[in-house]
C-alpha cells in the first residue's frame, strides 16, 4: 500500500491565514510520493512572529491623523444643534465596518459644505435615545434636516455623489 502524504494547509498559507483569507484546496485524488526533506523542510516551516493589526488599534492610529470635520452630537445637544438651518446627521456605532468606511466621506463633506451645511455624527450606542426617537433601525444612517425636520433618509454606504446631491438640493442649489 502506497503511503499519502497529508499536509497542513495552515503553514503553507502563512499571513494570508492570520489575516483570514480563505484558500481553497481541492483533491485530485492521486496518490502522490513524499516530498524530500528539503521540500518538507520548506512548507512545515512557520513564522515566529506574525503582527496582527487589531481594529482597536487601527482606529487610534487613523483618528489620531485625521483631524474630524464633522461635530459630534449627543442626545443632551441634538435638537438645538438641528433645529435651524440645513444639517446632515450620521448615525453610526464603532463596531460597525460600513460606518468606518462612511465616516471619511462625511469628513470630506462636513470640510466641502463648512459654513452652509451643518454636518454631524451620533453614536448610536452612546446617544441611542435620539436613534430611538428617529426609529433607526439600521447603521449607518445618513439623515437630512432642514430647520429641524427631516428632508431625506439614507440608509447603508452612501456615496460622496448622493450626499452632495441631496444637500445641494436641501440648498436650493
Amino acid at each position: 500500500m502506497e503511503r499519502v502524504e497529508r499536509r497542513s494547509l495552515l503553514p503553507a498559507l502563512g499571513l494570508a491565514a492570520v489575516f483570514g483569507f480563505v484558500a481553497a484546496a481541492g483533491c485530485s485524488g492521486k496518490r502522490t510520493a513524499p516530498p524530500d526533506e528539503s521540500a518538507r523542510e520548506k512548507t512545515e516551516r512557520v513564522p515566529e512572529k506574525a503582527e496582527v493589526l487589531r481594529d482597536a488599534d487601527f482606529d487610534r492610529e487613523r483618528t489620531e491623523r485625521m483631524p474630524e470635520k464633522a461635530a459630534v452630537l449627543t442626545d443632551a445637544d441634538f435638537d438645538g444643534k438641528t433645529s435651524s438651518g440645513v444639517a446632515l446627521v450620521d448615525f453610526w456605532a464603532t463596531w460597525c465596518p460600513p460606518c468606518r468606511m462612511q465616516g471619511p466621506i462625511v469628513e470630506k463633506i462636513a470640510e466641502a459644505y463648512a459654513g452652509r451645511v451643518f454636518v454631524a455624527k451620533l453614536d448610536v450606542d452612546s446617544s441611542g435615545k435620539v436613534a430611538g426617537r428617529l426609529g433607526i433601525q439600521s447603521i449607518p444612517t445618513l439623515i437630512l434636516f432642514k430647520d429641524g425636520k427631516e428632508v431625506e433618509r439614507m440608509v447603508g454606504l452612501q456615496p460622496e455623489q448622493r450626499l452632495r446631491a441631496e444637500l445641494d438640493k436641501a440648498l436650493g442649489m
